[in-house]
C-alpha cells in the first residue's frame, strides 16, 4: 500500500474505509479496488467521498437528499455516486461515525456474521473486510441500496420511449439516453 493523491472513487473501486496510520492525527482513507492493491489517501474517508461527489457533479448532501426523496429511506440512505457509471454506495454506520465504511454494491459477494457485533463482507474478487456492526444492519443497508438501484432502473425504463424493449445493461458502450434518463429520475420534483 502506498500513499496516493488519486482521491476519486471509480467504477472498479469496492469500498471507502478508514484506516489508522501511525503518526497521523485522524483516520486516513483506504480505497479497496477490484483485483488491485488498496490505495491510501491522506485525507479522511468523508473528504474522499465528498471529493468524489464533486468530481461526478454533485454534493454529498444533495445525493443523500435525492435518495431520501425517491425512496423515503431516511436512516443511512445509500447514494448514487454516479449515474453515468452507476456507482451506488451504502454505508455500514452513521455518516458521522469514524469507523463508517462505504461499499459499492456491485462487488458484494456475501455478508456473514462473525459475532454478535461484527460482520464480514466478502467481495467477488476474494477480498473481505470486517465492519463493527451486526450482520442484520449490513444486510439491511445492502438491501436498501439494491432497492434504490431497482427503483431508479425501473423509472428509467418507463421514461424510455420504447418500454417494450428493456434496457440492456450488458452493453459495453455507454447509452447516453439511459444516462440522461437516470439524471431525469433523480432530478424530478416530488412527483412519483
Amino acid at each position: 500500500m502506498t500513499m496516493e493523491e488519486h482521491y476519486i472513487f471509480k467504477r472498479n473501486d469496492i469500498a471507502i474505509m478508514p484506516i489508522i496510520m501511525e503518526g497521523e492525527p485522524y483516520p486516513l482513507t483506504q480505497i479497496l479496488s477490484y483485483e488491485k492493491e488498496p490505495r491510501i489517501l491522506k485525507i479522511s474517508p468523508r473528504k474522499s467521498l465528498e471529493k468524489s461527489c464533486k468530481f461526478y457533479g454533485s454534493k454529498f448532501s444533495i445525493l443523500r437528499s435525492d435518495t431520501i426523496r425517491l425512496t423515503d429511506i431516511k436512516s443511512k440512505p445509500p447514494i448514487l455516486l454516479s449515474p453515468i457509471i452507476s456507482i451506488i454506495l451504502f454505508s455500514t454506520q452513521s455518516i458521522s461515525s469514524p469507523s463508517n465504511i462505504w461499499i459499492n454494491i456491485e462487488y458484494v459477494k456475501d455478508i456473514k456474521a462473525i459475532g454478535t457485533k461484527e460482520t464480514q463482507i466478502n467481495f467477488i474478487d476474494g477480498q473481505s473486510i470486517t465492519a463493527p456492526v451486526t450482520s442484520r444492519t449490513i444486510n439491511h443497508q445492502y438491501k436498501n441500496a439494491i432497492y434504490y438501484e431497482h427503483l431508479i432502473n425501473k423509472r428509467v425504463k418507463t421514461i424510455k420511449w420504447n418500454t417494450e424493449k428493456p434496457i440492456d445493461y450488458s452493453k459495453p458502450s455507454l447509452d447516453v439516453y439511459e444516462t440522461l434518463c437516470k439524471y431525469l429520475v433523480i432530478n424530478q420534483s416530488n412527483k412519483s
